[in-house]
């Protein structure tokens, strides 16, 4: 059972949020409710939960205040928030789960499992860090989930990124190469307003380490891993105009 604690303003959203828990998440154990953030920290305190169910838009203080309430981040996090695009892509990067609202079961279920598989305590701190860094300077990191764990690196150390079937593979300014559980087109909906072009089916790269761009009928463009890789003739002037854009 993973000892958890639902923090939101609204009593309807508790309510509603309990009673999807106890009926399909059974491996839930609710110790506790908060209506504010303050009030949240101090039934952190008491109980110690494993997991927290933090609502993002609250009135007085944001959800994301409580880490700079809380001495210590020894606990999980599922955010529940409305639509917002920047707040679920800083999630994204800092691999961190959420739940968006109105809430679905199936969402919701997806998120506690994938929770109750990784209860690391070793990583969680690191991951809130990056989760506040990005919200304060436009996603510099990214932390990607892989076989040991986690990997936390700056977007500026990824060359480029190679589809591997349903797996992509980040190849690092420091020639490490990791493997992650993540298809390519997910990488690009991603790092795709980052400096991050798709020039090919298995290729996205960081215009910031193109060394050269060879011509030909599509061309092909030479990273600064050493590496020559084909550009698909669709997306050549569209890579050509992207590499014009950064150098003006």
């Amino acid at each position: 059972m993973i000892r958890s604690v639902i923090v939101e303003d609204e009593r309807k959203g508790r309510e509603f949020l309990r009673e999807l828990l106890e009926r399909y998440c059974p491996q839930i154990e609710l110790v506790g409710e908060a209506d504010s953030v303050t009030a949240a920290v101090l039934l952190i305190e008491a109980e110690k939960p494993e997991l927290v169910f933090l609502d993002v838009e609250m009135p007085v203080n944001n959800g994301f205040r409580l880490f700079d309430m809380v001495p210590k981040v020894d606990f999980d996090v599922i955010f529940v928030t409305a639509f917002d695009q920047y707040a679920v892509k800083a999630f994204e990067y800092s691999a961190v789960d959420y739940v968006l609202k109105p809430i679905r079961v199936s969402k919701l279920k997806q998120a506690v499992e994938k929770v109750s598989n990784k209860l690391d305590a070793g990583s969680r701190a690191q991951r809130m860090e990056t989760l506040q860094e990005n919200r304060r300077e436009d996603f510099h990191k990214i932390v990607l989930p892989s076989q040991g764990g986690y990997q936390f690196v700056k977007l500026q150390e990824i060359v480029r990124c190679e589809a591997d079937s349903n797996y992509t593979n980040f190849h690092l300014t420091s020639g490490r190469r990791l493997l992650v559980s993540k298809t390519l087109k997910h990488v690009e909906e991603l790092l795709g307003d980052k400096d991050f072009f798709r020039i090919h089916q298995s290729h996205l790269i960081n215009l910031r380490h193109v060394r050269s761009y060879l011509k030909g009928r599509s061309g092909q463009v030479e990273m600064d891993d050493g590496s020559l890789l084909d550009v698909s003739v669709r997306r050549k002037a569209a890579l050509l105009e992207k590499i014009r854009s950064l150098t003006s």
